[in-house]
C-alpha cells in the first residue's frame, strides 16, 4: 500500500468515527454546552474540513503509471507479423535488368576545308570545298546557321559545332 492510500484510508477512518460519535450523542455528552465545545476544538472537525482533505489527498494518476498502461495497451495492438526486426539483415533486393543500354549514334560531322568567309554588305558567304555557301545553305545533314567574321556555325538536328577560320596575312 503506497502512502497516498494509507493517508486517505485514515482520513476515511478518522470521518467515520467522527460522524458515529456525533451520532451517537458522545460529543454532547461530554460537553453540552458551547462553552465546552470551545475547549475540544481538536476533536471537533466538521463535515467540510474532512471532505477538503479527502479532495486534496484523492489519489491522482501518476503520470509513470499512466505511460506504462499506455505502453501496455499498445503492445496489446502490436502485431509482430507485420513489422520488421530492425536487428537482422534483409535480403539484398536484386537489381532490375532494364533494357540493354545502347549507346547514342556517333554523330559524324562532314570533313571541310574552309578557303574563306566574304562579309558582303547584303549577304555574308563562307567559302567551303571550294563552293560558296551562304546562311540557311546545306552542308550535309548540317544547315548553315550564321557567319561571322571568322566563324562558320553549322546545325543539325542532333548536332551543333562551330569551325574557327584564321586569316593569313
Amino acid at each position: 500500500m503506497d502512502v497516498k492510500s494509507a493517508v486517505l484510508y485514515s482520513l476515511l477512518f478518522l470521518l467515520v468515527v467522527v460522524l458515529a460519535a456525533n451520532f451517537s450523542g458522545v460529543f454532547s455528552a461530554i460537553s453540552p454546552s458551547d462553552e465546552g465545545r470551545k475547549d475540544m476544538g481538536e476533536l471537533m472537525i466538521d463535515l467540510i474540513t474532512i471532505q477538503s482533505l479527502v479532495q486534496a489527498v484523492k489519489i491522482r494518476e501518476d503520470p509513470v503509471k499512466k505511460f506504462v498502461q499506455t505502453v501496455d495497451s499498445l503492445n496489446k495492438k502490436w502485431d509482430s507479423k507485420k513489422t520488421r526486426d530492425p536487428f537482422t539483415l534483409r535480403k539484398k533486393a536484386k537489381p532490375v535488368v532494364s533494357a540493354v543500354r545502347r549507346k547514342p549514334p556517333r554523330i559524324r560531322r562532314p570533313s571541310l576545308t574552309v578557303s574563306g568567309i566574304v562579309m558582303d554588305k547584303l549577304k555574308p558567304y563562307a567559302v567551303i570545298n571550294g563552293e560558296f555557301y551562304e546562311i540557311g545553305d546545306q552542308f550535309g545533314e548540317y544547315s548553315i546557321e550564321s557567319i561571322i567574321d571568322t566563324l562558320i556555325v553549322l546545325t543539325s538536328p542532333r548536332d551543333t559545332f562551330t569551325v574557327k577560320y584564321e586569316r593569313y596575312e
